[in-house]
Order: C-alpha cells, then sequence, then structure tokens
C-alpha cells in the first residue's frame, strides 16, 4: 500500500516537473531612437519653434512642436518645413506644417506636422529648414 502511494506521488511529481514550458518571450523591438530638431529662433522671421514630440500611427508620423510669435507684428499665416533624413544624411522626403487663420504677437501656436512613412530605408533625423510668414 505504501509502495502504490510512493509510486502515484512520484508520477504526480513527475508529471508537473515535465509539464511543457512555454519559452521565454523576447522583449518588443525597441523602435529606432529619432532625432528631433533642437528649439531654434528663425531671427529673421522672429519666430521661436520647440519640437516636443513624435508619434507613429502604422505608417503615419507626426511631430508636434509649439511655434511662438515673437515678433512686434501678427501673421496671417505661418508655414514651417521639415525634411526626413536617413542615417547618412540623404533627403528621403519634406513635410510642413501650415496656419491659415493668424498668428498675434506672443501667441503660441501648437502644430502637428505629418508625413507617410513607407521608405524602404529607416529614418533616423527630422530637420527643420524654413518658415515662411504671410502678414
Amino acid at each position: 500500500m505504501n509502495l502504490t502511494r510512493l509510486i502515484v506521488l512520484g508520477a504526480a511529481l513527475l508529471r508537473v516537473g515535465c509539464a511543457p514550458m512555454t519559452p521565454p518571450q523576447a522583449p518588443p523591438p525597441t523602435p529606432p531612437q529619432i532625432s528631433l530638431p533642437a528649439s531654434y529662433t528663425d531671427t529673421a522671421h522672429r519666430v521661436s519653434v520647440t519640437v516636443d514630440g513624435l508619434s507613429r500611427d502604422d505608417s503615419r508620423v507626426t511631430v508636434n512642436g509649439i511655434a511662438t510669435n515673437i515678433s512686434d507684428r501678427d501673421f496671417s499665416s505661418l508655414r514651417l518645413d521639415f525634411d526626413v533624413l536617413d542615417a547618412s544624411g540623404a533627403k528621403l522626403d519634406s513635410f510642413s506644417a501650415d496656419l491659415y487663420n493668424g498668428l498675434k504677437v506672443s501667441q503660441k501656436w501648437r502644430f502637428q506636422a505629418s508625413f507617410t512613412d513607407s521608405y524602404t530605408v529607416n529614418f533616423t533625423s527630422i530637420k527643420a529648414t524654413t518658415i515662411t510668414i504671410y502678414n
């Protein structure tokens, strides 16, 4: 009787110890680090720009930031242009954020500028290029 119990207990322990194990899951891939433009001021147009975020939604990439009118006049519209670059600095695309309803003196504009990332080469940086002002 004790031998039977010992065999049953041993079989139960053996069964638990031999249960199939799920292999450890690999951590999700880390998205590449994207270099964003540093805060800058266009002294000719008197506009300061801070890019403070980047988000992805499938193939759509959106850059977020704040532009401030630091001039002494109102703008009727404003355009911020950006380039998308690969690791070698080659330009893959360009995109812009446009404001059509004006920006008053000292007023801030929370902008979003988007582009579609359909490149076979990964982009690594976004560069601010030009600011266009219309009075």
